[in-house]
């Protein structure tokens, strides 16, 4: 995979045992980027990029 996503599958990938056994690399991969763009077109100065990632991220690692 020679994309924009390459570094964040191949980051997920060596990752994996950390991560919950349902979870679809390339589909998280995705609903990264959808929150990073709804971040980024977003007006509100009130929302906070870190907290919507560790959020992202809890749903995704094992607890």
């Amino acid at each position: 995979m020679s994309s924009y996503k390459a570094p964040f599958v191949r980051l997920l990938t060596e990752n994996s045992p950390k991560l919950r056994e349902s979870v679809n690399i390339e589909f998280a991969v995705s609903q990264l980027f959808i929150l990073m763009t709804s971040y980024l077109d977003n007006t509100n100065s009130k929302d906070n990029i870190s907290e919507m990632i560790d959020l992202y991220l809890h749903g995704i690692y094992k607890t």
